[in-house]
């Protein structure tokens, strides 16, 4: 299974990913929101927006998201492997964050003079958020369902486990006269016990 802990490449690609995360896909981003948030704070034509309030929410949530995915990149590429769900989480959300701040900005009041094209625009920020969305839950869903299955098969061992168990304390007694020497004694002791 590609991706597994026990795949070798696994470790690197979490480093590869992490240094392009965390040294220039949220750095740029981060610093993209950021500096939106400023042009429309101190815009003197806030009428020129429809939601200016809304789309400084979503990207300041943007900003903190991508900052905080820059930490955590650089723990997953200093080899803390497990914190890379942590990395993803947090690079998504300041995407799909900066998508709907970016849709939000564009989309134009009433009477503004071009009306079609930035509803238009802000249409396609909305459409890759969406497109953006669908995919990282199916990704999710898809590791999900591997981790519900390698669940399941170790659920299903521990069980026969259990079944291989009880049906050797329950021969035991029977058996015990038929193995006399005390090696297999111990032996029966070891598989009633575990």
């Amino acid at each position: 299974m590609s991706g597994s802990p026990s795949d070798p490449g696994t470790d690197d690609r979490s480093k590869t990913l992490a240094k392009s995360i965390g040294e220039v896909a949220s750095p740029l981003l981060a610093g993209f929101s950021f500096t939106n948030v400023i042009v429309i704070i101190t815009s003197s034509g806030i009428s020129h927006f429809l939601l200016p309030g809304e789309a400084i929410i979503f990207w300041t949530i943007a900003s903190i998201s991508f900052i905080v995915a820059i930490q955590y990149a650089k723990y997953v590429a200093d080899g803390e492997a497990k914190l890379r769900r942590q990395l993803d989480f947090y690079y998504h959300v300041g995407v799909f964050t900066f998508l709907i701040g970016f849709g939000m900005a564009l989309a134009p009041p009433n009477g503004a003079e071009v009306y079609v094209f930035r509803w238009f625009a802000s249409g396609l920020a909305f459409t890759a958020f969406v497109v953006e969305s669908c995919k990282y839950g199916i990704h999710e869903w898809k590791h999900r369902s591997v981790k519900l299955k390698e669940a399941k098969r170790l659920l299903d061992r521990c069980r026969r486990r259990r079944t291989a168990r009880s049906n050797a304390a329950q021969r035991a007694p029977l058996l015990s006269p038929l193995y006399g020497s005390t090696r297999q004694r111990i032996y029966l002791d070891h598989l009633i016990r575990s």
